[in-house]
């Protein structure tokens, strides 16, 4: 017996050793494990969301950011509210900071469903300062934050035909959620 076959028989013989003593296949298993995971408000968690202008609104009791206050959006001139058939680009609405450890890509889902009740707004979408016409949705757009950095955010509001009542003020009013989403794989490749 030549050397090379010697080796090629060694090698099998113990390819089919391991085989017979098992494969380390299982049907099921159980197994408790603890689990630690440490809150934060939106300031501080990795995702960290902050009011940047009054047009959001960082809830003092929970800690949570409303990133839209419609209602803020009139400013201090003595505004109560954006008008119907028209646009609005509010800049610097928000902050959104990756306190995190690796880069991500930042959206926001939801906010195409901002109804009153009767009649959607036309268009309501975030997107980052100095990108006004690309909308951070998923679809059409996402922010890639890498860790340690931060954006500031911007909102475009379109209303349609909004019924006004006399006094001036709207009788639609907007309240709904939206997600918030970083993801380390760019939503919009596909």
């Amino acid at each position: 017996m030549n050397r090379r076959q010697f080796v090629v028989g060694v090698g099998a013989l113990a390819g089919s050793g391991a085989a017979a003593i098992g494969t380390g296949a299982f049907d099921s298993v159980e197994a408790d494990r603890s689990v630690t995971a440490q809150l934060a408000d939106d300031a501080n968690a990795y995702l960290a969301l902050s009011s940047t202008s009054p047009h959001s609104e960082l809830n003092s009791e929970t800690g949570l950011l409303k990133i839209i206050d419609i209602d803020a959006l009139s400013g201090d001139g003595g505004g109560i509210g954006v008008g119907g058939n028209s646009e609005y680009y509010f800049d610097g609405v928000f902050s959104v900071a990756n306190q995190g450890t690796q880069a991500v890509y930042f959206y926001v889902d939801g906010l195409d469903t901002f109804v009153d009740g009767t009649a959607e707004l036309e268009s309501l979408y975030v997107y980052e300062n100095g990108a006004r016409e690309t909308p951070l949705d998923g679809d059409s757009g996402a922010l890639q934050i890498g860790a340690g950095n931060s954006a500031s955010i911007g909102v475009y509001v379109e209303t349609g035909d909004v019924e006004v009542v006399p006094d001036g003020s709207s009788k639609n009013g907007y309240n709904d959620t939206a997600t918030v989403y970083a993801k380390v794989d760019d939503p919009t490749v596909q």
